[in-house]
C-alpha cells in the first residue's frame, strides 16, 4: 500500500506558475490534468497539462503520517518552476485494483515566470493499486 501512496498525487501536484505583476494582485481560475506514476520508493514522476500554463512536468515526494497522505511538488514548465503541497486521500479500491484519488493543495514559491506564485486547488481522479499510475484534475485559483 505505501508503494501505491507513493504513485499519487502527482497530484497535487500540481504546481503551476503564474507570470508575476507589480499591479494589484489578479485572480485567474485553473484547470490541470496530471497523469503520473510512483517508481517504487516515496516519488512519482507526472506529466501536467494547464488549461493557462501549458504543459510541464514534475516529481511528487510523499508522506506517510498516521492515516494522513502528504505531498509536495515542483513542476517545471519552459521558463518556469512551482512548488506546491497537500494532503489526499485513496479511497478502497474496486475488483479491477482502481480506487478513488481525491485531495487539496497550494502553491507555496516559483521562479521564474513563476516568482512570486500563490493558489489554492482541489483534485480528483484515480489511482490504480496494480500499477502505481494515476490520473487527477485539479481546479483552482491562481494569484499572482
Amino acid at each position: 500500500m505505501r508503494r501505491a501512496l507513493i504513485a499519487i498525487a502527482g497530484i497535487a501536484a500540481l504546481c503551476v506558475p503564474v507570470v508575476a505583476s507589480a499591479a494589484a494582485p489578479r485572480h485567474v481560475r485553473f484547470t490541470s490534468t496530471i497523469v503520473g506514476g510512483g517508481n517504487g520508493t516515496a516519488e512519482s514522476a507526472f506529466k501536467v497539462h494547464d488549461s493557462v500554463f501549458g504543459d510541464g512536468a514534475g516529481v511528487q515526494s510523499i508522506k506517510v503520517s498516521g492515516a494522513v497522505l502528504s505531498d509536495s511538488e515542483i513542476t517545471y514548465y519552459g521558463n518556469a518552476t512551482a512548488k506546491s503541497k497537500g494532503t489526499f486521500k485513496i479511497g478502497t479500491p474496486d475488483a479491477d485494483g482502481i480506487a478513488s484519488l481525491t485531495g487539496s493543495g497550494h502553491d507555496i514559491s516559483g521562479t521564474g515566470k513563476a516568482k512570486g506564485l500563490r493558489s489554492t486547488y482541489t483534485y480528483a481522479g484515480t489511482y490504480d493499486t496494480n500499477t502505481t499510475r494515476f490520473k487527477v484534475k485539479l481546479t483552482g485559483t491562481y494569484t499572482f
